[in-house]
């Protein structure tokens, strides 16, 4: 009897020692055909091992344990690379954090290092949380911030204890490396939620886990995914070490009045990411406007400059538009500027004549776009008040300062503005106060780039003891599709690959009693390269034709706005109240205030925009949703491109509608209905809204009638 259970514990550690675990599902034991006696069953049953628990069961009760645990120290490495267009941008960040009572009044301490990089820029900032008795108290570069949260919101937005959920994987396998397990988790079934968007697109990912006395010790989780107009790849590295004891203390900082209370210490950090991506893109365009006020000076002005930036090294180019309205003692002038760069000559133009030409590097207008666009936007740590709006898609980030060196910038600015470097406004000057320094930055949750920018600054010099007002209002917008840039600069489109599949889009001829002909295309707004390649019987109808009848020649219009004050007159007078109410008196507060949020996300916020009716503020928004899609842009539409091509054909161009149809149309809807409308707008993702258009889109250039006739009823 004893030989036979020394022989039966061997067996047994032979066949733990070849599987300590098991994959998916345990496999079932073959059974034979042999009958057997009632004392071989008694042998069989002792002599069975009870199966080893799968990898997913492992991951389970680590991750018990790990959720139940009193405090905890985690070490973690992150790397994110995110490419827009043919950007590419890095984002790393060290973490070290302690937490202590994680299932009761939680105290934590965390130590980070984050750093950016893209080609040779780079950036590097360090930033420290305390968080105790429901207020994070946090310090960013040399700035200190504080903010009141509760611990289960302070805990969500910091890298999860566990850091994937193996649920999300269908296969696992299993390792031994000595007293520890190592799972591996391969064909993933989604995303973890805490890491991209539930739209995003799901292309690889692996996580792995280390385990000891049942115990997580560490865990990775690499991924790759589409969100948006971004390619993503993640990865993440975490140890974990739970503890008997910590000693974190619960007292507040000895100087914590001298923390700036915020609604989120992540918005300098928000800011400061999505500004860096900002000024090393190379391909964007930028309208933003000044308003440049000195009551001592008698000065104002109005600036409005549109900049397009495409292109990088030899092939960079770039154009700047200014719009210039000055009012000083003298009177009011105005002005229009061009400065075009391309191929490595330069032009500048004045109210369309040239001034100056010339051959100069890229790099001077590199850095021109540069300081003309980055010079406006505030730093992180300037920052004192901050709230932070989760629009969905993107945040708005609304902040003010009292910061001194902050507030000191943006005077001198100003008035360098006025009178370059001249003193003569402080020396003429008993004394100066800073007044206001506030604005909002639009950042874009996929691209993690600036969508919007607004500054608005204010001081008061005393001259012979009455106040004189200096202010400089800035505000602006970005695209990032590479396509509209190059249209801007050029008025051409970047040369295109004719497309491995086609469109073929539903095409009629139709013909007259007295053979005349027709042709009839229903055109998209919006296009791909596949607008450029259309099937050779379009063309040929287009060429034979003697017009091209459109919606309306939406070139012709856009220079009439510019050229023919008096249609702009009438134009405007169809977009605004002139009764002199405002949109706030004809629509909900509530849906007032998220519209203002997202015109302001969209960079599309500026003077007048409360005149203007509620159906142009839905306009304006759902433009705005598809404006940077990775693919589709209006100057690929259907429609704008055979514009072009009749235009370079010299054919003739007749108007089915008009633009001031359009606009009556939409003056005429009822306040009811208007304001419906700007609400559904508010309530649709833009994620949403784009899958709806690429959808509509797929099925235009598909041609399949019946799937088309269907999807538009």
């Amino acid at each position: 009897m004893l030989k036979r259970w020394i022989s039966l514990l061997l067996v047994l550690g032979l066949l733990l020692s070849l599987c300590a675990c098991t994959g998916n599902e345990p496999s079932e034991t073959e059974g034979t055909t042999e009958p057997t006696t009632a004392s071989e069953v008694e042998t069989t049953t002792e002599s069975t091992a009870p199966p080893a628990p799968t990898g997913f069961e492992l991951f389970a009760q680590a991750k018990e344990a790990l959720l139940s645990a009193a405090n905890l120290s985690l070490t973690a490495e992150t790397k994110q690379s995110r490419t827009v267009g043919v950007n590419s941008y890095e984002r790393k960040e060290s973490i070290n954090a302690l937490y202590q009572n994680l299932q009761g009044e939680l105290l934590a301490k965390v130590d980070g290092v984050l750093s950016f990089r893209s080609g040779a820029e780079s950036a590097e900032h360090t930033y420290t949380e305390r968080y105790a008795q429901g207020v994070t108290y946090a310090t960013f570069n040399e700035a200190k911030h504080r903010e009141e949260i509760a611990s289960e919101d302070y805990l969500a937005r910091q890298i999860p204890l566990c850091l994937f959920d193996a649920e999300n994987f269908t296969a696992s396998d299993c390792s031994e490396d000595g007293s520890a397990m190592n799972l591996t988790f391969t064909e993933p079934k989604a995303l973890e939620s805490w890491v991209a968007p539930e739209y995003a697109e799901l292309l690889t990912a692996e996580a792995t886990a280390k385990i000891e006395n049942d115990h997580f010790k560490e865990m990775t989780y690499t991924a790759t995914f589409r969100q948006g107009s971004a390619d993503l790849s993640v990865s993440y590295r975490i140890t974990l070490n739970i503890l008997a004891e910590a000693s974190l203390s619960a007292e507040a900082p000895e100087d914590a009045e001298s923390y700036a209370l915020l609604s989120h210490v992540v918005a300098p950090r928000l800011m400061e990411e999505a500004v860096f991506n900002l000024s090393v893109c190379n391909n964007k365009s930028s309208t933003y406007t000044q308003i440049i006020t000195s009551q001592a000076a008698v000065y104002a002005a109005q600036v409005t400059n549109n900049i397009a930036e495409y292109g990088s090294g030899a092939d960079y180019m770039t154009k700047i538009e200014a719009n210039i309205t000055e009012m000083t003692q003298e009177g009011q002038k105005t002005m229009k500027t061009e400065e075009l760069f391309a191929n490595g000559k330069y032009t500048y133009k004045v109210d369309g004549e040239l001034a100056d030409e010339g051959s100069v590097g890229a790099d001077v207008f590199s850095d021109a776009i540069y300081s003309m666009i980055m010079d406006y936007i505030p730093v992180g740590d300037w920052i004192t008040e901050a709230t932070v709006y989760d629009l969905g898609d993107g945040y708005l980030v609304e902040f003010s300062s009292e910061d001194e060196e902050g507030r000191g910038y943006y005077k001198q600015m100003t008035t360098e503005e006025i009178f370059g470097e001249n003193t003569v406004l402080d020396d003429n000057a008993s004394a100066y106060e800073h007044k206001v320094l506030s604005g909002y930055l639009g950042i874009d949750k996929d691209t993690l780039l600036a969508t919007s920018y607004s500054v608005d600054f204010q001081g008061s010099h005393t001259i012979q003891g009455a106040p004189y007002v200096l202010s400089q209002q800035v505000y602006g917008g970005f695209t990032y599709a590479g396509v509209k840039a190059h249209k801007e600069i050029t008025d051409k489109l970047p040369t295109e690959e004719e497309p491995e599949t086609k469109a073929s889009p539903v095409f009629y001829h139709v013909t007259g009693q007295n053979g005349e002909e027709m042709w009839l295309l229903g055109t998209i707004h919006l296009g791909d390269e596949r607008t450029g390649f259309l099937p050779q019987e379009v063309y040929s109808a287009f060429d034979a034709a003697d017009a091209l009848a459109v919606e309306f020649d939406s070139n012709a219009a856009s220079d009439a706005m510019e050229e023919d004050p008096e249609f702009a007159q009438k134009i405007a007078a169809l977009m605004m109240y002139t009764d002199g109410s405002t949109i706030l008196d004809h629509v909900d507060a509530e849906v007032y205030e998220k519209a203002v949020q997202y015109m302001k996300y969209y960079g599309q916020y500026y003077t007048g925009v409360e005149l203007l009716k509620a159906s142009m503020w839905m306009q304006t928004l759902t433009n705005a949703m598809i404006s940077g899609h990775r693919s589709l842009t209006t100057e690929k539409g259907v429609d704008q491109r055979l514009l072009d091509r009749a235009q370079a054909a010299g054919k003739e161009i007749l108007n089915v509608e008009s633009m001031e149809s359009q606009m009556q149309m939409l003056s005429d809807f009822s306040h009811e209905l208007q304001e419906y409308l700007l609400q559904s707008s508010l309530e649709e993702t833009r994620s949403d809204y784009v899958a709806g258009v690429e959808e509509l889109y797929e099925l235009w250039c598909s041609g399949d009638e019946t799937a088309l006739r269907e999807r538009l009823n």
